[in-house]
């Protein structure tokens, strides 16, 4: 059977999406009882992403439309032309980010969340018809798909409520746990909290910005990551509550420096909105790095007791959990979160995510074993 995979973005600037795309292709790779399959994978940026070879996997650049193909054919699906011009029998979408066309061929779908419907009033959601965009390219994708991969059940929920699909088409695979993140912890002063995520208004910077200023203690800091078009408006509220010396923003910064910073964090403060799963939270535990986690639906699934949940929008009770932790000093009920966290991560792993794709590729092989 030849299978494609469509390796998503690889680009390391978009953060924990490429991470988690790059380490399920390396872990596809790798694996020797992949040769019975022949496998090509529709993608770029093998090299820049430092991703194996092997000689049972062939690469292909899907490529660009051309100027007539610009002007006359707007919906022209180039992936799904490249798809039939391999004969592919089932093609797996790895990423769960994009919003991709449908293929000829059965394919397995992957879904991190639908937020344009869990929260459609954002600015994110609103500009340029992002809303609309998002909607007319998720509702047939995913409802043509012969399996969907979603982490959680609330994950699961939202697609069924949200486009009335059954669970019987879905695949259960708990988000695998970065690599790389593991280290000895380092003591810093000052104490500061790190929130690694680009500057979207569902990202919540703002809330930790507002808790950062009723803390108690004012030498502790606040450690931002990554770029977007949000960062002006909190840089001016930085200014406005006088936090200039105790926020940081540090841009994008690559895997070596995240994992220092989660080293020597007295914890991650992960504010989002939503998810129903996040690749942060896991990345800090993999740190021994205590997490502070927004209770979103689905955050408690996802990280159980390993995690001190917090209500999203309330500075208040943000302040409190960072006191607490700051109270704690690496003991308490804080460190048997972190055993929690270390061990939770230990059974996360792309090795597992891909032994769960390979089981249900080998039992849809009955399926695609009907026609020619």
């Amino acid at each position: 059977m030849k299978i494609g995979v469509v390796a998503g973005n690889l680009d390391p600037r978009i953060g924990g999406g490429a991470r988690f795309c790059r380490e399920i292709l390396t872990e596809l790779i790798g694996r020797s009882r992949s040769e019975k399959h022949e496998w090509v994978i529709f993608g770029e940026g093998r090299k820049e992403a430092r991703l194996p070879e092997s000689t049972a996997f062939r690469w292909k650049k899907v490529p660009g439309k051309n100027l007539g193909e610009h002007l006359f054919s707007r919906e022209l699906n180039i992936l799904a032309r490249e798809v039939d011009k391999e004969r592919c029998s089932l093609v797996w979408f790895v990423g769960g980010g994009g919003f991709p066309d449908p293929v000829s061929c059965p394919y397995l779908a992957t879904v991190w969340d639908i937020q344009h419907r869990t929260h459609p009033y954002l600015p994110e959601m609103q500009e340029g018809e992002e809303w609309a965009y998002r909607e007319k390219k998720t509702a047939p994708f995913l409802r043509q798909a012969a399996g969907i991969i979603v982490g959680t059940r609330e994950g699961a929920g939202e697609i069924r409520n949200f486009y009335g699909i059954s669970e019987d088409r879905m695949l259960f695979l708990p988000h695998p746990a970065p690599q790389g993140f593991s280290g000895v912890r380092t003591e810093v002063h000052p104490p500061f909290f790190l929130y690694p995520a680009n500057f979207w208004p569902h990202k919540n910077h703002a809330t930790l910005v507002r808790a950062l200023a009723l803390l108690k203690r004012r030498e502790v800091g606040l450690v931002f990551t990554g770029e977007g078009k949000n960062r002006s408006f909190l840089q001016n509220l930085v200014g406005r509550l006088g936090l200039e010396e105790r926020v940081k923003f540090v841009g994008h910064v690559d895997d070596q420096e995240l994992s220092r910073l989660y080293l020597s964090a007295t914890a991650l403060v992960y504010g989002s909105l939503s998810g129903p799963e996040n690749l942060p939270p896991l990345e800090a535990m993999a740190a021994g790095c205590p997490v502070l986690n927004s209770d979103f639906p689905g955050a408690r699934e996802q990280l159980g007791e390993a995690a001190l949940f917090v209500p999203p929008l309330d500075p208040t009770a943000w302040a409190a959990a960072m006191e607490e932790v700051l109270k704690a000093a690496g003991g308490g009920s804080i460190a048997t979160r972190v055993g929690q966290g270390r061990r939770l991560v230990q059974n996360r792993t792309p090795a597992s995510y891909v032994d769960g794709v390979l089981k249900w590729i080998e039992g849809f092989g009955a399926t695609c074993s009907l026609w020619a």
